[in-house]
């Protein structure tokens, strides 16, 4: 491994500079314990120091990575010993050897973690020469080897809480976002009623029978819900309008022959989708009981466009060889709704033609208003 290499992986274990820990600290007491030695380390190698995670019998943190035997140590593949540091050829010029503290026996053990970095030493130190038995070191190794289980430990501990939190976070999210949408379908369901107690009182005012009544509510509330459904499709951010006009149109046409519609391809706000899913509802069940779609022959054209100036959307309903169109002697719900209720609503205009050749209507309204 690269030394670069070795040095980022170094960081990613978030040990250097951190505080003294019981944990490595028990390891370290116990090491010296057992060796009988009075210095022993817990030592990770740095690029330029050999910094002490946790030490016993020595006062500094940290020694030059030039001037520390755990350097040296680091690079075998096991038990690093030294039992006169002034006579082995190896130490004798070492400055921890001719200067303070003065060393003369050392005993490492590389640290390789399991992903293969050498991070750096476990070591037991003395003053004086000495030797170490071969149980000693097999302890002294053993010892090591829990360090570095700690060490993996605490790495995959606090990437289990790193992803915890993650999760947290998402989790946070996901009811915010659900949180948002209930909160969109209770507006939603308010302004539903609204719209459904709305119809309900004008169709009782503008119907002379009960089975009238019945059918023509039924009818707006089948409308209503066919527009909803379609909304819903596109998780509440609008409707496409060619699909729009198509679910409101077909349910009352004989065939889709019967639907002849052209325009640019929009997606309508749902509250500008709801007020012209309930027009093209009304304008289909009158074309189907007085208009076009009474007879397999006739059809119905529906256009839009989008003028520049003056900036306004502009939509055109247009039947086609119905029946002669009479004009009604009093201006019922479909009516209002045709040339005030849904105009209005959205800042625009509308006007219903009661031309011999067919029955038609135009709104116009600001794009802005409608287009999402």
């Amino acid at each position: 491994m690269l030394e670069e290499e070795r040095l980022e992986a170094i960081a990613g274990y978030r040990i250097l500079d951190t505080p003294p820990e019981a944990a490595y600290d028990r390891f370290t007491s116990i090491a010296a314990s057992v060796v009988g030695a009075p210095i022993a380390l817990f030592s990770v190698v740095d690029r330029d120091r050999i910094w002490h995670k946790s030490r016993v019998g020595l006062p500094d943190a940290q020694t030059a990575r030039v001037e520390g035997f755990c350097a040296s140590c680091m690079a075998h593949d096991g038990p690093w010993i030294i039992e006169n540091a002034e006579a082995d050829p190896r130490t004798a010029g070492h400055p921890l050897v001719t200067g303070a503290p003065g060393i003369r026996f050392y005993c490492g053990i590389p640290l390789l973690t399991g992903s293969g970095v050498r991070i750096g030493a476990f070591a037991v130190m003395d003053k004086a020469p000495r030797t170490v038995s071969a149980k000693e070191v097999s302890a002294l190794t053993s010892v090591a080897g829990a360090v570095v289980h700690e060490l993996e430990q605490r790495v995959a501990m606090n990437a289990a809480l790193a992803n915890y939190q993650a999760e947290l976070v998402q989790r946070e999210i996901r009811e915010d976002h659900i949180r948002g949408l209930m909160r969109e379908v209770t507006h939603r369901t308010k302004n539903i009623l609204t719209v459904v107690l709305s119809m309900a009182r004008h169709t009782g005012n503008t119907e002379q029978s009960v089975e009238t009544y019945r059918t023509r509510l039924a009818e707006r509330i089948e409308g209503l819900a066919r527009t909803q459904d379609l909304i819903a499709d596109q998780d509440w951010r609008g409707a496409n309008l060619m699909e729009l006009v198509a679910r409101q149109v077909a349910s009352f046409a004989h065939s889709e022959a019967q639907l002849r519609a052209a325009g640019d391809p929009l997606l309508v706000r749902p509250a500008a989708a709801q007020h012209i899913g309930m027009a093209l509802q009304e304008l289909s069940a009158n074309a189907k009981r007085y208009g076009a779609l009474s007879s397999p022959d006739g059809y119905v054209t529906l256009s839009w466009r989008r003028d520049r100036n003056p900036d306004c959307l502009r939509l055109f309903w247009r039947e086609h060889g119905g029946p002669p169109v009479v004009v009604p002697d009093r201006t019922g719900f479909g009516h209002l709704l045709l040339e005030r209720i849904v105009p209005q609503a959205m800042d625009g205009f509308g006007r219903v033609v009661f031309s011999p050749a067919g029955l038609g209507w135009q709104l116009e309204v600001p794009p802005g208003q409608v287009i999402a």
